[in-house]
């Protein structure tokens, strides 16, 4: 919904030059382009507050709380690569809890480890993995990130993306 206020001349004049009449009339426009019932959308709080019980949840060794934390972080900061990636990397550690090495996951494990790609990919998008001047093509790319996605497509047994994955991180370090 776009919302709007007219413009009126008393909207630009000095405060001490405002009637009580047309201070009443802008009111009174301005809610009337807020939906009756509306309420005001908090920003929300800086990264480091709004993500600190999703770091203590992880140092805890609640993976499960962790990645329900880190997914709405992912909602609240969408455009943080590093919310992203944690979030990858919670999926893929809950996802591996959910199945049997050496047998392709299936049902919720697939679904995490699937989801956890597209938070990788996001992480990239989101420049996590931005080439550097200083460095060769290629180069460059977040080590931590790379093996994550080695991770998850190792788990979902594609050996050769896998391996270039980790072929790419160790290359990093």
């Amino acid at each position: 919904m776009l919302l709007a206020i007219a413009w009126t001349p008393s909207l630009v004049a000095p405060p001490h030059q405002l009637s009580r009449a047309s201070l009443l009339r802008t009111a009174a426009s301005a809610a009337l382009t807020l939906p009756l019932g509306a309420k005001a959308v908090e920003a929300p709080p800086p990264f480091e507050l709004g993500t600190r019980d999703a770091f203590a949840a992880f140092a805890a060794g609640d993976y499960t709380r962790a990645e329900q934390l880190w997914s709405r972080a992912t909602e609240a900061y969408p455009d943080s690569a590093l919310a992203h990636a944690n979030l990858a990397t919670l999926l893929i550690i809950n996802a591996s809890d959910k199945m049997t090495l050496g047998e392709l996951p299936t049902g919720d494990a697939l679904r995490r480890l699937e989801r956890a790609l597209v938070a990788i990919d996001r992480a990239e998008a989101l420049g996590a993995s931005a080439p550097r001047a200083d460095q060769p093509v290629g180069r460059g790319a977040d080590a931590v990130l790379l093996n994550s996605r080695g991770n998850a497509l190792g788990l979902l047994q594609r050996w050769p993306e896998a391996q270039a994955a980790y072929t790419l991180a160790a290359g990093q370090v």
